[in-house]
């Protein structure tokens, strides 16, 4: 009895005892103190109870301090006080360990009496006499095949139905004739208690007009007080025996034949050995079938300890170990029973594996009187089943490490076995796959049609896709939905299909196809930049002629004019200085397309700039377009084709120039600055609307162009201008709009030449 802080206010002697605490004082103390190891379950039960919820519980295996494991059962209510409030609760405990172990040796005799039940039952219907039980009622409690047939009858159900009805459909009669009254046929008489062995009667169906001789044994069936329960009859018909007097004496033997075939049907049964010991473990019975087993015949075993011919390996195998014979005994007689793997020695000298049942059995008076013993050979059994064990490891292990995930379903499509590989790929552990459709891998409509296709498949109406690889879909555990390549492969499996389905993900093979048709095309893109490329070395060559010619007119104008005024003479200076950049810049692009050369010298970023706007801002003033240039004095020198370079920057600016035409806002921005230790950053800005993305990821690529009558060459020619002067070039969105092209080129030093 405790209270609400569930300290002990009142506890019997019974509990101090049943959990070890009868030294220590508890009245006063917290029950948690005094079971500390107690889980939350029970403090939970406890809070319950305290609220007015009584509890009580099943018997549960408890393990005691002392290590013993009892069955208790609980019940916990709540206790008030006067003033109706509770108080606290009151705790009690019953220990029911003796009754569960006498239910489970109750279990273990009824399935010990249900075997020899059944073998019993197999005995009986094994004898070629017929056998039969009956009730009081004369009612057939049991018969075998062999009694149906002695009654003319091919049916037992059928020869049951008779039965039920008094047997009107026979006629029974003694040998001389004289009918017989349904009063003193052998049911009858088995019944009122008489006993009788080879009585012969004339029997006749009734429908059928059929008429033989049986001979009938039939004895009553009584209990200790000599109380009639039923009647035992067996029967064989000897109409042939009668019919010729002859084969009198040959009826004797083989009745005597007949008996030794039972006796050996008995004793043939070789897998087992059946015997009893005394109450000192000493052979008091031995069967034919243990002497078969063991080869100890009965007057050698009869009255020997069980230790000649029963052997238990001692912890490290070498020798036999006696007490462990008789520990076997002992939990035999503590359980109510023993089944168990052991070793049993024939006289030979030779060992085998059995499989031994070990029974006790006890006087009226509860004292012990021997044990029943039965023996079976199982080594061989067992030995399958080692190698089972080991091949289904090695099954394991193969499927393990198999690429391919493996799933094996029946002919509904259950799924029998999910490997290792089918649990990566979909996601599912072994113990969610099994025993589900496998329509669940997949996705629909496939998986509403799976049903239909199995039924068609085992129908043959799909046969063509046996062993054939298809490409299907499947779904994983996330959802997503894959393509896999699958092939089946069907088996029987008793009577029934069953189909392996070889699964492999083509995931990653689609996408190196899809790589593939991208490369593929690239080919194609390379191919028309080189043809580009041809192209540009050819009109080079062409145009350096008419450049040429230009410079020279433009000469020979300035010499034909006497005393130009100012302007007139100013104009004809930049227009022979624009023919000869005009033929510079040629030249140069001839060499760089023809050998990939370059003719690098130290610039100052600032001057290539300044330059470049003399030619890239034509224009801008009109349109209103501000530039202005924000440089980095730390970045100076670079070593670059300085003509290059500078087609590099006239480009992006007019670019720039294209996209503010429609914009309110007409800025651009052109700015350096230092790129690590090794570059320096050119980047050109420009407010327009920006670039569509789907076109911002091939921008630099030939043909490819925001403008609607551009060519989309003048960023690629950019890029390959750049990246030959060992920088970069890419292109990102301004955060306000417009766009940012940025690249770099490779800081130079003093000193430095081309090659150096």
């Amino acid at each position: 009895m405790l209270d609400r802080q569930m300290r002990y206010l009142a506890v019997s002697k019974r509990w101090l005892a049943d959990y070890r605490i009868e030294n220590e004082p508890v009245i006063g103390r917290c029950h948690y103190d005094v079971f500390p190891d107690l889980d939350g379950h029970w403090r939970d039960i406890h809070q319950r109870v305290l609220q007015g919820e009584p509890f009580s519980s099943d018997e549960k295996a408890v393990q005691l301090p002392n290590g013993k494991v009892e069955w208790l059962r609980w019940e916990l209510t709540p206790w008030y006080e006067a003033s109706g409030e509770i108080g606290g609760i009151i705790i009690f405990t019953e220990r029911v360990t003796r009754q569960v172990e006498a239910d489970q040796t109750v279990a273990s005799l009824q399935t010990e009496i249900d075997t020899r039940q059944h073998f019993l039952s197999k005995a009986i219907e094994s004898l070629t006499d017929g056998f039969a039980i009956v009730n009081l009622k004369g009612e057939l409690v049991q018969c075998n095949s062999a009694y149906t047939k002695l009654h003319r009858f091919d049916s037992k159900q059928d020869f049951v139905e008779a039965a039920r009805k008094g047997y009107e459909i026979f006629e029974v009669t003694l040998l001389d004739n004289t009918h017989v009254p349904r009063i003193f046929w052998p049911l009858s008489r088995g019944l009122r208690g008489e006993s009788a062995v080879g009585a012969e009667y004339y029997i006749r169906r009734k429908d059928t007009g059929e008429r033989w001789i049986g001979r009938f044994n039939f004895t009553p069936i009584e209990d200790k007080d000599g109380r009639i329960h039923g009647a035992v009859l067996t029967g064989r018909d000897i109409t042939m025996e009668k019919a010729i007097q002859a084969e009198l004496s040959l009826n004797a033997e083989h009745a005597a034949n007949v008996a030794e075939e039972l006796n050996l049907l008995v004793d043939g049964v070789r897998e087992y050995a059946i015997y009893m010991l005394d109450s000192g473990g000493r052979v008091s019975m031995w069967n034919d079938g243990a002497a078969r087993l063991t080869g100890w015949a009965h007057h050698e075993v009869l009255g020997a300890d069980r230790s000649n011919f029963h052997i238990r390996p001692s912890q490290d195998g070498a020798a036999p170990d006696d007490k462990g014979q008789e520990d076997d005994l002992a939990r035999a007689r503590a359980q109510g029973g023993l089944s168990h793997d052991t070793l049993h020695r024939r006289k030979d000298g030779t060992d085998f594996i059995a499989h031994e049942s070990i029974t006790p059995l006890f006087w009226a008076d509860g004292s012990l009187r021997g044990y029943s013993i039965v023996v079976h050979d199982v080594s061989e059994q067992r030995e399958v089943e080692r190698k089972l064990r080991a091949g289904s490891a090695l099954l394991e292990s193969i499927l393990a490490t198999v690429p391919d995930a493996i799933v094996v379903i029946d002919g509904t499509g259950q799924i029998l076995s999910f490997s290792s590989a089918a649990q990566r790929l979909f996601g599912y552990t072994e113990e969610e796959a099994l025993g589900r459709n496998v329509s669940f891998l997949m996705p629909s409509p496939d998986r509403e049609l799976h049903d239909d296709y199995l039924t068609r498949l085992h129908g043959n109406g799909a046969r063509h896709i046996i062993g054939v690889g298809r490409t299907m879909r499947g779904r994983k555990r996330d959802g997503q939905v894959f393509p896999i390549e699958l092939y089946i492969g069907e088996a029987d499996g008793e009577g029934q299909p069953i189909y392996t389905g070889f699964i492999r993900d083509l995931t990653e093979h689609q996408r190196d196809t899809a790589r593939m048709e991208e490369l593929r095309a690239e080919l194609i893109h390379v191919a028309r930049v080189s043809a580009m490329g041809t192209m540009a070395s050819t009109l080079a060559h062409e145009l350096n002629q008419p450049i040429t010619a230009v410079k020279n007119y433009v000469e020979g104008l300035k010499n034909l004019i006497v005393d130009p005024n100012e302007d007139i003479a100013d104009a004809l200076e930049h227009a022979a200085a624009e023919a000869m950049r005009a033929g510079k810049i040629v030249r140069h692009l001839r060499d760089f397309v023809s050998h990939g050369t370059l003719e690098k010298t130290l610039e100052d970023p600032r001057s290539i700039i300044r330059e470049a706007l003399e030619f890239g801002a034509i224009g801008t003033r009109e349109l209103g377009v501000e530039i202005t240039l924000n440089l980095d004095p730390q970045a100076k020198l670079v070593l670059v084709d300085r003509v290059q370079i500078q087609q590099v920057l006239i480009n992006m600016m007019r670019n720039a120039t294209e996209a503010l035409a429609n914009t309110a806002t007409k800025r651009i921005t052109i700015s350096t600055r230092p790129d690590g230790d090794q570059f320096i950053r050119f980047s050109v800005m420009d407010t327009g609307n920006g670039i569509p993305d789907a076109i911002g990821a091939r921008l630099f690529r030939a043909f490819t162009s925001s403008k609607s009558e551009g060519m989309g060459l003048g960023l690629s020619i950019c890029r390959t201008i750049v990246e030959a002067h060992g920088g970069r070039i890419w292109y990102e969105p301004d955060q306000d709009g417009g766009s940012i092209f940025h690249f770099t080129l490779q800081r130079g030093e003093l000193g430095e030449t081309d090659g150096e």
